[in-house]
């Protein structure tokens, strides 16, 4: 099961005009984020069997703050990832960077978690521009950048994860 929250364009954008911000949280909105989920092959990035289901549901309730399974799968082995927050950063003294927060849980052949794992990622992107305008080259520009940098922090967070889930079955 995969989830995604929205992209989130924090006030650290100082100085963006309105259409700036509306452009740059467009640019990796919940379905976007399912469809760069689909080209990663999240079965290969966490290391899961080739004939595991992936269910995409639209963002979770507060059910997801529960210790129970967000669908009603009895699937012996079954898992949950989420994409709790999208940040775009832009700091005086850091630079740009994409800051993503991810939640896994496992909950093996049980109703229980077996392991939860939640932990944030930070891609810096050095050649983000400067202005992004709503012309289509600027646009397709950021998004290109904004989405290399999305795929790069799912696949360091499923990285991470990998050896606690082979422990953990």
């Amino acid at each position: 099961m995969a989830s995604w929250a929205g992209g989130v364009i924090p006030a650290l954008m100082a100085g963006k005009t309105d259409k700036q911000i509306a452009v740059l949280t467009a640019l990796l909105n919940p379905t976007q984020q399912v469809e760069r989920f689909k080209k990663l092959d999240l079965r290969a990035a966490f290391g899961l069997a080739a004939d595991t289901e992936i269910v995409y549901h639209d963002p979770i309730d507060a059910r997801w703050k529960s210790s129970t399974r967000n669908t009603e799968s009895r699937a012996a082995c079954y898992y949950e990832f989420r994409v709790d927050q999208i940040m775009f950063n832009r700091h005086p003294l850091y630079g740009k960077d994409i800051l993503a927060f991810f939640t896994f849980r496992d909950f093996a052949a049980g109703e229980s978690i077996t392991l939860k794992s939640s932990d944030r990622i930070r891609t810096k992107m050095p050649a983000f521009p400067q202005k992004i305008e709503s012309d289509p080259v600027s646009v397709a520009a950021a998004a290109g950048l904004i989405n290399e940098a999305f795929a790069t922090d799912i696949t360091i967070f499923a990285n991470r994860i990998k050896p606690r889930l082979r422990k953990a079955t």
